[in-house]
Parts: C-alpha cells; structure tokens; sequence
C-alpha cells in the first residue's frame, strides 16, 4: 500500500518545548527549594495560564487524585497537590531572574501554608512578608517600583518623593533584596545555564480608525461631529465650521 510514513520516534517540536518548560520550573523549584527552604517543601502542580494583574499565584490543594469505581462512580480522592501558576503575558520581556523571583514568592505562600498560618484568601500577611525576606525578597505594594529597590531599572526622578510599599495587605509584589539568599542564589542557578526558552507573544491591540471628527465654527465657536471631509455651516453665523486636526 502507498502512502506515507508517519514516524513515532520523534515527538513534535512543540511538544517537546512543553516538556522543556515546564521541567524547568520543576528544575528551578527543586533547586530554591534546596537553597532556600532546606528541601522541606512538597512538590506541586505548574501550570502556565493567562490570568490578569498577576505575575503568578498559588492555590492550595488546587488539584486532586483522579480515581474511579468498576462502574465508573468517581471516588473520594486519596490526595490533594497544591498549584503554583505562573502567567505568560507577565513572564514576557522580562529577565529570568525577575520571573524566578515570582516562584519564590510562590514558594513561600507554599511554605505558610504547609508550615505557619495563612491569612484569608489573597491577603499577604506579617508571617508571610518575614518568610519573604528570610528567602531574600523584600515584600512591598510597590513591587520593583519602590523606590528601595536596588534593581530599580528607572531611578527616582531628582525632586519626586521617594515612594516605599507596604510589606502587608491584600495586593503585595516584592523586589528582590541586593546579595540576599535569593540573589546569590539564582546568581548560581543561572551561571549553570538555566534560562527560560519561550516567550509569550504579546497581544497587540489595534486602535479602530476614527469615525467622526469636531468640527468649530471661527466665529461662535459652536461644536459639531461628523465624517471627516463634511461641509457643514454653522446654523448660527452661517459660516463654514472647520475640521479641528487629529491628535
């Protein structure tokens, strides 16, 4: 028979980068949480999602065994994994070490939840924000736009207030803290040869031409809309209202 021969030895590029990147960040976790955790945190679920404001999340026991009866009836699971996301759109143009520092955030989440006392749902509390700069990462509301920052990619411009984030509250980013355990940390990691390969490819937003323009009459200074190219005469001054330039 003709026909063409399809080869099961190699996978599709695409599925290997999936592969690729994800065994990464279980990489990068089983590396931080040797270097930063003494190995104590339990492994969890990645996923990479499309999720807004945020450059990643954790969930506790955001997934669950999978487990089902000779009739099909599904049975109470065995066990629970807990989730860490991170957000593609966040991860894009930014360093490695900026998007290795939101697992560590992560992580740390991870590591109230298994060992301290977490607050209500998204809220950063004072336990969380000292687990924070045990690891080397200074909370703040600011994120790296505190101006404490060491890494700070824009210097407070001369004569503007210095601004500094709170440590606590419901909405906390973090900077990471010049020669801290995370810097040195992922100083190493990355002089490995770790990096990420794949970028999420940015969502380009195309503005609608516009369809009506202001139109002024010179005299009364009386305010019209319409097509770009109308003839229009003021029903006050009879003059001839004129097309204001588009910005």
């Amino acid at each position: 028979m003709g026909g063409k021969t399809v080869s099961y030895d190699t996978k599709p590029a695409q599925e290997r980068f999936n592969r690729t990147e994800y065994a990464k960040l279980e990489q990068a976790f089983d590396f931080f949480n040797r270097k930063l955790f003494g190995g104590k945190l339990p492994d969890v679920f990645f996923t990479i999602c499309r999720h807004r404001g945020s450059n990643g999340y954790f969930r506790p026991e955001g997934f669950q065994q999978r487990q089902f009866d000779a009739n099909g009836d599904r049975l109470p699971p065995g066990f629970f994994v807990h989730e860490i996301a991170l957000m593609p759109d966040a991860m894009y143009s930014r360093p490695d070490r900026d998007i290795l520092s939101t697992l560590v955030h992560e992580m740390c989440h991870l590591r109230q939840q298994e060992q301290g006392k977490p607050s209500r749902n998204g809220y950063h509390n004072r336990q969380w924000a000292d687990y924070m700069k045990e690891a080397g990462l200074q909370p703040s509301t600011l994120g790296p736009f505190d101006s404490r920052n060491p890494y700070r990619r824009e210097p407070v411009p001369e004569g503007e207030q210095p601004q500094e984030g709170a440590e606590t509250g419901q909405n906390v980013s973090h900077y990471i803290i010049k020669d801290g355990p995370f810097d040195a940390a992922c100083a190493e990691l990355l002089a490995s040869g770790f990096s990420f390969t794949l970028d999420s490819m940015p969502v380009i937003r195309l503005k609608a031409p516009k369809s009506k323009f202001k139109f002024t009459c010179p005299r009364c200074t009386a305010k019209a809309w319409a097509k770009a190219g109308t003839k229009i005469i003021c029903g006050e001054c009879d003059e001839a209202m004129e097309q204001e330039e588009e910005n």
